[in-house]
This record gives C-alpha cells, sequence and structure tokens, in this order.
C-alpha cells in the first residue's frame, strides 16, 4: 500500500506543522523502536541475540564509469549484491564513485571506480573499476572501525585509532607527504595521535583526535575547507601564462583556531584550537562540519573571556556546539540568511548554541543537543539527542530551487525520530529506521525504491522496496545508495520480497565508438 508523505518539505516559515494523526499511526511501530534506541548507534545484537548485519541492496546509479557523463544507466528496482557473508556496513561519500563493505568476519570489500587506485589493487595492472565487490588486503589483526571516501582516495579508521590511507595523493589528501604521489593498498598515515573520527571531502581529509579532540586536516584548501585560515591560492605562470595554483597541505595539521560571528559576519568571539575538543566530522565536496565532545561535564568549570573576545578554560571545551567551514554557496553552513560566504576556519553554527551571561555553555535542550552530522555535496544534516534531523544547504533538486541558509526541521520525519542511519549523497539523502526507509533526492538515474516507482522527490518518501524489513544501514555515494537490510519475520509478505531481490550482476562490456 503506497504511502502518502505529509507536509512540502522544509519550508521557509518559522512555524511547523504537525503531521496527521493518521499518519502518526502508519509507523507507530517503527517510532516506537527508534526511541528506544535513541540517536545513538545502534547496538551490533538485537533483540534476538543475532549480528545486525543482513543483506546488501544497491539502488539507482551504478554506472560507475559514465556516472558524471551523458546518459548514465541506471537500476530500476533494488538488487542484491551478493557477498559470501553478511554485511555489516557500507561506507561511501557525495564525491565517491566508489564504495566499501564490511563483512561479519571484519573482512573490507570494495565496489565501484578504481581510475586512481581509491579502492586498491593487488595485480600489476589496475582495472579501472570494480563491478563486482573484491576483497581489500589489510595489514594482519586490523579491525576497521570505519572507512571515509573521497573522490579518489579512502582513509580507513581503525578500532585502535589508527589511520590507513589510499588512492591518489594528488594534493596531499592521503595525508602521506608530498613525495607520495598514490598508493594501491592501505597505508598507515603518521604524524596524528589515535583518531576518534574520520571524513573524506572531494581532495582532502578531516579528523580528531581521541584523547583531546583536537581536529587536524590536510589536502586541498582551495575554499578553506582545511580550516587553516587560507585558501591556499597564489599566481604561478607556468609557462602558458599566469594561472591561480595552491599550496595544499600533505600531512595532517592541527586546526588553531575557532570562531563565533554575529549575523553581521563579525567575529563576537575567538577559541584557541586546543581549547576546542572535537568529537565528530563530516565532509561535503568542498565544506567540513564537526561537533565539539559533550560528554565531560566538568569542562564548563573555570571559563574566562578576555578583553579580545577570546574565550579560555582550564582544559578543552565540550559544550556540544557545531562549527563549519569552507565553501559558503547556497547556505550549506548554516550561517544563517543572506550569509554566503566562504568561511576559512571553523564557524559555530549559532542555531545550536546556548550561553549564559554571554559565556558559552551546554545547551539543555535536547533538540538542540548534536549527535550526528552527515555532508551532501552542497548541503548538511544532523540529529539531534531528541531524534530531530535537521537540514540546510541546497540539493539540485529542491523544490523551486530553494537553499536554506540555517539548520530548519524536516518536518515530515517529525513523528520519526531519526538515528545514526543517515547518509547524504550528491542529490540524496536516506534515512534508515527499524522497520522502512525513507529517501528523497534525484539520482543521476536509477530509482532509490520509493513508492508508487517515482524516480524523484523533493520530499522525504517511503522506500516501499525495502518497507516492513530491518535496515541495518544506509550509505549513499555520488549516484547510487546501499541498504543492508534483514527479515525481521514479523511479515510473510516482507518475508517474501526479502528471499526475491534479484541479484546484480556485472555489466556487459560497452562497444568502442
Amino acid at each position: 500500500m503506497a504511502h502518502t508523505m505529509m507536509a512540502a518539505f522544509l519550508k521557509e516559515a518559522e512555524s511547523f506543522e504537525i503531521p496527521s494523526t493518521v499518519e502518526q499511526e502508519k509507523r507507530q511501530s517503527c517510532i516506537t523502536n527508534e526511541q528506544s534506541s535513541g540517536v545513538e548507534a545502534i547496538s551490533q545484537v538485537d533483540d534476538t541475540g543475532a549480528l545486525r548485519s543482513g543483506k546488501l541492496l544497491i539502488a539507482a546509479c551504478n554506472d560507475w564509469e559514465n556516472m558524471t557523463g551523458k546518459g548514465p544507466t541506471g537500476l530500476d528496482e533494488l538488487h542484491e549484491i551478493s557477498v559470501d557473508q553478511p554485511v555489516k556496513r557500507t561506507f561511501s561519500s557525495s564525491s565517491s564513485m566508489h564504495c566499501f563493505i564490511l563483512l561479519n568476519d571484519g573482512k573490507l570489500m570494495a565496489l565501484g571506480r578504481n581510475d586512481k587506485g581509491q579502492c586498491g589493487h593487488t595485480g600489476k595492472e589496475n582495472p579501472g573499476v570494480y563491478f563486482e565487490p573484491i576483497l581489500v588486503p589489510l595489514v594482519p589483526k586490523l579491525k576497521v572501525l570505519t572507512v571515509s571516501t573521497g573522490r579518489s582516495h579512502s582513509i580507513l579508521l581503525s578500532a585502535h585509532g589508527e589511520l590507513f590511507a589510499l588512492g591518489s595523493n594528488e594534493f596531499g589528501q592521503l595525508g602521506l607527504g608530498a613525495s607520495c604521489k598514490s598508493v594501491s593498498s592501505f597505508t598507515k598515515i603518521n604524524g596524528i595521535p589515535a583518531v576518534v573520527d574520520a571524513a573524506c571531502g572531494h581532495d582532502f581529509t578531516i579528523a580528531c583526535t581521541k584523547s583531546d579532540g583536537q581536529l587536524y586536516s590536510w589536502g586541498h584548501p582551495e575554499y578553506g575547507q582545511l580550516g587553516h585560515g587560507t585558501t591556499g591560492s597564489f599566481i604561478r605562470d607556468g609557462g602558458r601564462g599566469a594561472a591561480v595554483q595552491y599550496d595544499t597541505i600533505s600531512t595532517p595539521k592541527r586546526v588553531e583556531l575557532f570562531l563565533q560571528k554575529d549575523s553581521h559576519n563579525r567575529t563576537t568571539h575567538s577559541y584557541l584550537g586546543k581549547d576546542i575538543a572535537i568529537r565528530k566530522v563530516a565532509c561535503g565536496r568542498n565544506h567540513s562540519i564537526c561537533i565539539e565532545d559533550w560528554e565531560d561535564q566538568s569542562a564548563e568549570a573555570n571559563l574566562k573571556c578576555g578583553n579580545d573576545n577570546s574565550i579560555t578554560g582550564t582544559q578543552p571545551l565540550r559544550l556540544n556546539r557545531v562549527f563549519s567551514f569552507g565553501f559558503g554557496g547556497y547556505g550549506r553552513l548554516g550561517h544563517g540568511s543572506g550569509i554566503t560566504s566562504d568561511e576559512l576556519v571553523p564557524r559555530e553554527v549559532t542555531t545550536f548554541s546556548q550561553s549564559t551571561s554571554g559565556i558559552p555553555s551546554r545547551p539543555t535542550n535536547p533538540q538542540k543537543q548534536v549527535r550526528s552530522i552527515v555532508a551532501g555535496s552542497s548541503f548538511s544534516l544532523c540529529v539531534t539527542a531528541s531524534g530531530t534531523l535537521y537540514h540546510w544547504g541546497k540539493m539540485a533538486s529542491a523544490k523551486g530551487g530553494e537553499s536554506t541558509m540555517y539548520p530548519k526541521i524536516v518536518t515530515d520525519l517529525q513523528t520519526m525520530p531519526c538515528g545514526e542511519r543517515v547518509a547524504a549523497g550528491h542529490n540524496s539523502v536516506i534515512v534508515g529506521f527499524n522497520d522502512c526507509a525513507v529517501a528523497w533526492g534525484a539520482p543521476p538515474a536509477g530509482k532509490f525504491g520509493l513508492e508508487g516507482g517515482a524516480r524523484s522527490s523533493t520530499v522525504p518518501k517511503y522506500v516501499s522496496e525495502v518497507d516492513n524489513l530491518f535496515v541495518v544501514d544506509v550509505s549513499a555515494g555520488y549516484g547510487h545508495v546501499c541498504y543492508v537490510v534483514r527479515d525481521r519475520g514479523h511479515d510473510s509478505t516482507a518475508t517474501t520480497k526479502y528471499a526475491a531481490f534479484p541479484v546484480l550482476s556485472a555489466p556487459k562490456k560497452r562497444k568502442r565508438e
């Protein structure tokens, strides 16, 4: 039965409509399940004691070689990607035309474009693209926590906080030094303490450390997305006339300054990098977002405001603020109406901030306590402790071409508390729940699996092809979407559907014209 989503997505009005009672009843079981787990990462064991893993499905555009070209092909229905055991998670990003697959036993596989070695290869020749998953060689006993992906590079974070890089180092995005051009297997990054989170943009990488939350970045600085106060640009005559070039950063470099500004772009407070403890990071194509830690309750003590508006503490601050920096077009940084300027150092997204007598403090409203962040190419998302999903920026398929200049609630999902199963592609958003998924946007080809067979949507729609299945994980790349699902055993129709997804096969080679 087709489900109808409600009010228009992201209206510019400040007031929001409350979804109807009928709509709330449609997904009451989903709401109850999500509320019980909040927004923290879902447990790896469900209530039956089984591992939270399942079948891997792919949707939308899997034309890895031609995804950004003319007339890419895609999938009009969800297909299963066959691997030899259940899948725990998948990883990709809005800049990526490749993805990684983490299996139950900890093995890692890769799929998609490999023109720069971003998936790795062990033979003498790089095949250029993997149409079927390949096993990725890893350091012995390495336990994979996450993998972040850029356009042509990949960064692996181990359970011990070590970072490993793979692919192209054309702009220093691997963090392995200027002399390294590329690597074909995951290679350890030195010069940074143990890491708690990492993310890749188009041609850059950011990470935050485990012990003190220090923010590091490296790669291409063109729009200030590294947060070091510069775009790195200079003019040089390369023999064909003067041209703009960039000083890239090829090893991890700590971010030294954070700012708070008012609506007129005037700095109101500044913070030294050593006084800010970052816990989570995310990257779009050319912008970065990070969340300050929130767990150390003693960090609010002894805050001082200097005559230069600088604020310091006796230890790194952990006030759960959100900072964004880099390319500011279409409001993707979330700094307010009319503010589209690039930010060269991290700037506070004040929508989520709280202060007492001019001194910043930790938000007391769960709807403002940000717990996870996601970035698409030109937009950003976050989920708060209440399960509220916020969106800002612009998707290419946005209704009327609208930009949202500061964080606003996704009203269609107000009665469906979100967790960490949120993914953003180039022009897509996917949200997974315990018995359904929703999606909106438009892939370059194919379909997301939306109700009614829709190819695109400007508002959240149910992914009918996974309805009544447990959605373990979701991820999105430039044009593809991955769902990891398992049968809940509560619905015979869903059980039949779970067993009958067509298996994806490698396409026939195209004839060269």
